[in-house]
Parts: C-alpha cells; sequence; structure tokens
C-alpha cells in the first residue's frame, strides 16, 4: 500500500493504493489482479504493464475496470490504472485526458459530496525521456490544481535524489531537480518516509528508491 487517504467504502473509511512495475509480464498482472489480498485495495496502479496482442492492452478482469492513457502510440501503453469495481463504482470516478503514453489520471468523486475530488496521476518515466519537464507542463498548465482536494502522483519515475535516496546511497539524477520543482510548484509532498527502499537489489543486500509518491 502506498497511501491512504480518508473516503467511505464498503469495508472502511480508507482509499488503498496499491503500486507494481509488472515489468511487462502478464503472469504477475494477472496474480495481482486474483489475489485475494488486492481484493481490498481501491486502486492499482501499474507501470510497465504487457501488452496483449489482440487489441495491444493491458490485461482485463472482471472485478477491475481498466483505464489506459488516452494517448496511444504504435508502443505499448506504459501505465494503467485499475479500479475496483466493489471499492469504486464507475459513477464516482472520470478518466481524466492527459496526451502522454506514459501517464494515467483518474478523478475520484468527493466525499462528502460538498468538498473538491481527488486526483491520481500514475506515471512511468523511462531512461529514454524526459517526463519530469512533461509532468511540471501539465501541472502548472494543463491541469487546474484548484478543482482538486488532494493530488496523488505516484509511479516508477527511475530518479535519485537526496530527499528520498537511502541512507548512504549518493547517486542523484538531473531531472530529480525539475520533479523537484513541479512538486514545489503544485504544493506536493513526498508520502513515503525518506530512505523506503522501492527497488530492492537482487541477490544482494540494500536497494534504492525509484518509485515514490
Amino acid at each position: 500500500m502506498i497511501g491512504q487517504q480518508q473516503r467511505d467504502t464498503t469495508t472502511d473509511d480508507r482509499l488503498r493504493i496499491m503500486q507494481y512495475n509488472v515489468n511487462k509480464s502478464k503472469t504477475i498482472t494477472d496474480s495481482i489482479l486474483n489475489d485475494k489480498s488486492t481484493k481490498e485495495f481501491t486502486l492499482i496502479l501499474t507501470q510497465e504493464p504487457p501488452q496483449l496482442q489482440h487489441n495491444r492492452s493491458p490485461p482485463t478482469h472482471e472485478s477491475w475496470t481498466l483505464i489506459e492513457p488516452t494517448l496511444k502510440t504504435d508502443g505499448p501503453p506504459r501505465t494503467a490504472i485499475y479500479v475496483n469495481n466493489r471499492k469504486l463504482p464507475p459513477a464516482l470516478f472520470e478518466h481524466i485526458l492527459i496526451l502522454h503514453r506514459d501517464i494515467t489520471t483518474i478523478g475520484i468523486a468527493p466525499n462528502p459530496p460538498q468538498t473538491k475530488p481527488m486526483l491520481i496521476i500514475n506515471l512511468y518515466n523511462s531512461h529514454e525521456q524526459t517526463l519530469p519537464g512533461t509532468l511540471h507542463t501539465h501541472l502548472t498548465r494543463d491541469i487546474c490544481l484548484q478543482d482538486y482536494g488532494a493530488i496523488i502522483v505516484a509511479g516508477d519515475f527511475n530518479l535519485h535524489h537526496p530527499l528520498w535516496n537511502p541512507l548512504g546511497y549518493y547517486d542523484q539524477s538531473a531531472e530529480a531537480e525539475t520533479l523537484i520543482e513541479a512538486m514545489i510548484e503544485a504544493d506536493l509532498r513526498p508520502l513515503l518516509p525518506p530512505g523506503t527502499i522501492t527497488f530492492p537489489f537482487r541477490n544482494a543486500q540494500g536497494g534504492t528508491a525509484i518509485d515514490l509518491v
């Protein structure tokens, strides 16, 4: 679980979100969607989802509504949001249009109704692009942030910075400064405790933090 915001559901008052880079694996995706424990999550945010040959889209599931990026290109979509049909019926969320194949965004209806809706942004930052600059543009120009009572930006950023690096991990990405500028202008703050390892090293101790919230 990567974050919680107050909201009524069928079992409790939390919006529970899982974030997972499935590394293009249909097996992992199917496992997540069918696992008994994930039925308690409201949203599953995936990065690098698999692409089915017959429709060039990620796998679907009867218990989950699949939301894909607005912009379809020759390459596969690299983010997806799965909405738990039991926790959040279609009348309570909408697909927010952002023209980028690596960004998927939804708005969630306010609860109570007199408050503002919530914005959820799921993104994947690959090494061959400059997504933090694109995110900065969307947050400061294309999205009216004042319309939302809460904003969650989550995803695989593939960036290192002392603000979130584990203790003793000294790498720093130049693009991370652009991301921090976007965070400041949008009045965002990290939700994960500093130093949280979100990418464990294989066959070695420790890890780093490249999946951020």
